[in-house]
């Protein structure tokens, strides 16, 4: 499989990288068990796209590139995954902490998306800690309080919840882990935008994130 996004390509795509969802629309393609099931789901979806539009915040979704070579063995991945080879880390509502496939998570809404590679790339000894970090937060739980959610994203919690994470917080989490993020910061107070391009985050150096790069 391959993909060719602008100046990159699906292969360059590497562990650690960034990736931002924006410009988000209703998916009203997706199946549900009951009316009742679709009616919350559109009412969610229409609150987020008004807070989105008043506020101006151009991502409202964060997630971090994995390769499959780099996923710990202790965590198990569904068989229907045996033939991806690159992964979003995230954490999205009614899932918790997973890993979804890359190529199904581009083909899934007609919304924009963008990649900050991680540079440089891994040492040993971080990839060592970045994946001991996997197998601390993998399966915690999403907020699935929609009102709770609101609560949180306009009255951050004084630390992350280890019981209930969001996807602003598992990525600073388990960058801060590896040792590439100053350990000071402050991730429950984190949103979406703040790992965009216009945003300036404390990394270690030599570490940083490259410009923005359109994927979709």
């Amino acid at each position: 499989m391959f993909f060719l996004f602008a100046q990159l390509s699906f292969n360059q795509l590497k562990t650690g990288d960034v990736i931002l969802f924006g410009d988000h629309r209703f998916a009203l393609k997706d199946k549900y068990t009951s009316t009742s099931d679709f009616f919350t789901h559109f009412v969610q979806e229409m609150l987020w796209s008004v807070l989105i539009y008043i506020y101006a915040h151009p991502f409202y979704h964060v997630g971090m590139i994995v390769d499959r070579s780099d996923i710990p063995s202790e965590i198990k991945l569904p068989k229907e995954y045996i033939h991806e080879k690159k992964f979003i880390l995230e954490t999205r509502f009614g899932q918790g902490i997973r890993f979804n496939p890359l190529s199904k998570r581009l083909g899934d809404r007609p919304e924009r998306i963008v990649v900050r590679q991680l540079s440089p790339v891994l040492t040993r000894v971080q990839k060592t800690k970045f994946q001991k970090a996997l197998v601390k937060f993998y399966d915690t739980p999403f907020e699935n309080s929609f009102w709770k959610f609101l609560k949180d994203y306009f009255f951050p919690r004084k630390k992350p919840n280890l019981e209930h994470m969001y996807c602003c917080e598992i990525v600073a989490e388990v960058l801060k882990s590896s040792g590439i993020l100053d350990e000071n910061l402050y991730s429950s107070s984190l949103k979406p935008d703040h790992f965009a391009a216009k945003a300036s985050m404390p990394f270690i150096k030599p570490f940083g994130l490259l410009h923005e790069v359109r994927l979709k």
